[in-house]
């Protein structure tokens, strides 16, 4: 099970990174060209360049592409938040609710809709439901709330119940 916010979150930290390396990529080809360093090479590593500055979208839809391909071969479900969860996450961001520290805090608008979107899965699963979150704040407020949760993945599949189901997709 994946919240829609949770998907967009991952998705873009994956085009923030991928933007980055690629980024670095160019600088690092400019600076070999400007300064000659691989004389025999510039015509080349010229045409590298400006293939990449032309493909930077493409190469992140690619990457983008291989997380969704990810997400159907284990039969993720994507979940939409719901209008009332829409209400409480921004209630949480007015108020600073769980699992804010602090009101009107921009830059946890994206927790405070991961929480509702997971409590509301909480609700509809119960104990069966498990929840992967690095977050501090995030995976506090879930623990409170009387969820299992986990700091990684590794944590995760560490558990009997995880490598059962692990071992039992990989013998299907």
């Amino acid at each position: 099970h994946v919240p829609f916010i949770v998907k967009q979150e991952f998705e873009s930290y994956l085009y923030h990174e991928h933007m980055k390396k690629i980024d670095k990529t160019i600088t690092t080809l400019s600076a070999l060209i400007v300064h000659k360093k691989a004389n025999d090479l510039v015509p080349e590593l010229s045409q590298h360049l400006e293939t990449i500055k032309e493909n930077k979208e493409e190469l992140y839809e690619e990457t983008k592409e291989d997380f969704s391909e990810w997400l159907n071969s284990v039969d993720a479900i994507i979940y939409d938040f719901s209008e009332s969860e829409a209400q409480e996450a921004l209630n949480a961001y007015f108020y600073g609710k769980a699992p804010l520290k602090q009101p009107k805090n921009r830059n946890d608008i994206p927790d405070s809709f991961i929480y509702q979107s997971v409590k509301a899965l909480h609700c509809k699963y119960g104990e069966s439901l498990h929840f992967v979150v690095n977050d501090g704040n995030l995976r506090s407020a879930c623990e409170a709330d009387g969820m299992t949760v986990y700091e990684s993945l590794g944590d995760f599949i560490a558990i009997d119940e995880a490598k059962a189901c692990l071992k039992n997709a990989l013998i299907e």
